[in-house]
């Protein structure tokens, strides 16, 4: 049976057995129904499985929306804040945790915690490649289970309201969560080790989201 990802009705034609046992000349009746063919959990135009985590194949780009396709950068967010007004020496407004009134994501999503992305850059899982899609450097993040990858452009680092520091050249996503001074993921072109989880840049600096699935 095709897949059905999309878990739409699909109409579908099957045997049936009119009686039993059948006679010869009853085996070969039809009828026209109408099923609904299971989703496959690791497969949808919006999303991708990898390591566990169900990721968005596009950054967010105005609050509550996607950019429309997956080599867009999308909108630039300091950390725990929706709107795109731009603060200077924002500091998160003292918290912790983006909290989920702030969170930019599109319905059904959330800003990814810090666990997950580094589940996203664990090596025994998954695989890192800095190459270029449609023209534009991006990270490529691949489970190795399945073969399913997801592309983050390399978006740079806004680090002044009119200034992104390094787009092309670097990757930079928030991280809902914060362990010790840990709270985004940084990628470029110098390899597997180069990723990673960082602390050089603070919450008033201007990064991607790439949404998880709730």
């Amino acid at each position: 049976m095709e897949r059905n990802p999309t878990n739409e009705l699909r109409p579908a034609t099957i045997w049936v057995d009119a009686t039993y046992p059948p006679p010869a000349e009853s085996r070969k009746k039809t009828k026209l129904v109408s099923i609904k063919q299971e989703g496959i959990d690791d497969e949808n135009s919006d999303w991708v499985l990898i390591n566990g985590v169900k990721w968005a194949t596009r950054n967010v780009g105005a609050p509550g929306s996607f950019v429309k396709n997956p080599e867009d950068y999308g909108e630039y967010y300091q950390w725990n804040k929706r709107t795109l007004d731009w603060t200077n020496n924002w500091n998160g407004n003292g918290s912790t945790t983006w909290l989920a009134i702030n969170d930019p994501s599109p319905s059904g999503y959330r800003v990814p915690t810090l666990d997950e992305l580094q589940s996203l850059v664990n090596p025994s899982f998954v695989s890192y490649e800095f190459t270029t899609r449609y023209g534009i450097n991006v990270g490529r993040f691949t489970d190795k289970a399945s073969g399913k990858s997801i592309f983050l452009p390399a978006n740079g680092d806004k680090v002044l309201k009119d200034y992104i520091y390094a787009k092309g050249a670097t990757g930079h996503y928030w991280s809902s969560t914060v362990k010790g001074t840990q709270y985004y993921l940084l990628f470029c072109s110098g390899g597997v080790t180069q990723y990673g989880i960082s602390s050089v840049s603070g919450p008033g600096d201007g990064f991607g989201v790439r949404p998880v699935v709730k």
